[in-house]
């Protein structure tokens, strides 16, 4: 297994993936076997891309995975929807009480930076096949404390990492 990991790594960095952003929004599925970016057919990866993108793009590659490790962490916890759709969509009808800020700040969830997209898709797939290992030590929050409106609950939680501008956290 392990064999297998490094060498999709490796296909990675050597041929890295030029991937549009999705055409497709959120609750569409499209037509995958003609769709030109056929990467984009499978919606969690998708998302874990997007959440990625709009949460981590201005970070190092480990700080984007870190953020998609997050997601993933919460995927497996029985405090937490089952899917990445679920666990990045959840309470995003809410505004500014959502689980990650871009899907309830009231801005255009609009992809600008193709560079920082094709990053975001690289380190949403090391994360999603996981090819790498957890770089935050099971966190289930994080946060950037220099843009975080509220602090006060982050003291009830357990440090795990700091990883680029971001905190990692797990319960306490």
């Amino acid at each position: 297994m392990k064999y297998i990991k490094t060498l999709v790594m490796i296909l990675l960095l050597a041929f890295p993936l030029a991937v549009k952003p999705s055409s497709f929004s959120n609750n569409e599925q499209g037509n995958c076997s003609t769709h030109p970016y056929r990467w984009s057919c499978d919606k969690e990866l998708r998302v874990l891309t997007e959440a990625i993108y709009f949460e981590a793009r201005g970070e190092h590659w480990r700080g984007q995975e870190a953020i998609a490790n997050v997601i993933i962490n919460r995927t497996k916890s029985e405090y937490f929807p089952r899917t990445i759709s679920a666990v990045v969509y959840q309470n995003s009808n809410r505004l500014y009480s959502c689980q990650f800020s871009y899907m309830c700040d009231g801005k255009s969830e609009t992809i600008r930076n193709l560079q920082a997209w094709n990053e975001s898709v690289e380190s949403a797939t090391r994360v999603y096949y996981n090819i790498v290992d957890d770089h935050t030590d099971g966190a289930l929050f994080y946060n950037n404390p220099s843009i975080s409106k509220s602090k006060a609950w982050f003291s009830t939680l357990k440090v795990t990492k700091k990883i680029g501008n971001h905190v990692f956290y797990t319960n306490a």
